[in-house]
């Protein structure tokens, strides 16, 4: 969420986007989101000086790097682009933005935000993660549909591994006890 003040604004531009998850075909879903990205009508000119283009999209969409992609290549200003996708409950069942009374789903928020000139901003990158491990694992094959990882190389020894032999490696469990050890955990 930002919150920004009706003095620091100078204009204010947004858009929703259809992101098209009943939409299986990866090539066709990215065809009808381009068409909701052409469509984008920034009626300002904005600058990376004084915009910010913040964008809140539905996490479970799967389409998050098909929109990136797409509003970087039609993006007509180069704004600074900051947001993040909603992932409902821990459930992963549903996701919930509230836009102007409306609860979007299966869609994204696409705001532009120029500040008035005595207005200025900066962006900071914060990271709340800490590993606890010093296991690291490159990945060799990935889905970006369905964020799935389907082979990684295990830097020690340096030897292809399957998701079955990584939950092994990090839980420092047997494979035969791998089941009774995730009991309560949704091995995809």
């Amino acid at each position: 969420m930002i919150l920004f003040s009706e003095d620091m604004i100078e204009n204010l531009c947004t858009n929703k986007i259809k992101l098209f998850s009943d939409i299986k075909d990866y090539t066709e879903r990215k065809k009808l989101i381009e068409k909701e990205v052409l469509f984008i009508n920034i009626p300002f000119e904005a600058q990376c000086t004084n915009t910010l283009h913040y964008l809140i999209y539905d996490g479970l969409s799967q389409s998050e790097s098909s929109l990136l992609e797409l509003l970087y290549k039609h993006n007509p200003y180069p704004c600074a682009l900051v947001g993040g996708g909603s992932s409902g409950n821990m459930d992963f069942s549903g996701t919930f933005i509230f836009y102007n009374g409306e609860i979007l789903k299966n869609q994204a928020l696409s705001i532009h935000v120029q500040f008035k000139p005595k207005y200025r901003f900066n962006l900071m990158k914060s990271q709340n993660f800490n590993p606890q491990s010093n296991i690291t694992f490159t990945i060799l094959d990935v889905s970006l549909y369905d964020k799935t990882v389907g082979e990684f190389i295990n830097k020690k020894p340096f030897n292809p591994s399957t998701r079955l032999k990584l939950y092994v490696i990090i839980l420092t469990v047997l494979l035969k006890n791998l089941k009774i050890k995730c009991k309560n955990i949704l091995l995809l």
